[in-house]
C-alpha cells in the first residue's frame, strides 16, 4: 500500500493505534485521513513525503507526532484543533521544507520540536 486515501478512517474513535510493518512503502497520506480518530499511537515510515490537509484535524488524543525527513509536502491544517498538551516533532529540518504549505499547522495550538 502507498496511500491512505481521504477520508479513510475519518471520525473512527475506536481506531487507537496504527502500526506500518518494517519495509512499508506508504507514500501518502490523504485529507482527513485520521481526522477525529481516537489515535493514541502513530509511528509514520520514513518512505511517506506527502500529508495532505487536515490529515490528523481532532485527533487530540495523540500525545506527539513524529514527521520523518522524508515528508516533502505537507498540505495546510494538517493539525488542525489541536491542543497546546500535543507536540510536533520534525526530524532533520530547523525549518519547513519549501514544499509546505505556510498554513500547514494552522488553527494548532500544539508545540513544535524541530530537527529531532
Amino acid at each position: 500500500m502507498t496511500r491512505i486515501g481521504s477520508w479513510a478512517f475519518f471520525g473512527t474513535t475506536n481506531l487507537t493505534e496504527i502500526i506500518f510493518e518494517e519495509g512499508s512503502q506508504l507514500e501518502l497520506i490523504g485529507m482527513s485521513a485520521f481526522s477525529g480518530t481516537g489515535l493514541t499511537s502513530i509511528d509514520l515510515p520514513d518512505t511517506v513525503t506527502g500529508i495532505w490537509s487536515r490529515a490528523f484535524a481532532n485527533a487530540t488524543n495523540l500525545t506527539s507526532i513524529t514527521i520523518p525527513y522524508s515528508v516533502t509536502v505537507m498540505d495546510e491544517r494538517v493539525f488542525y484543533g489541536w491542543t497546546s498538551a500535543q507536540s510536533i516533532r520534525i526530524v532533520g529540518r530547523v525549518v519547513a521544507f519549501s514544499g509546505w504549505s505556510v498554513w500547514w499547522r494552522h488553527d494548532s495550538n500544539s508545540g513544535v520540536a524541530w530537527n529531532v
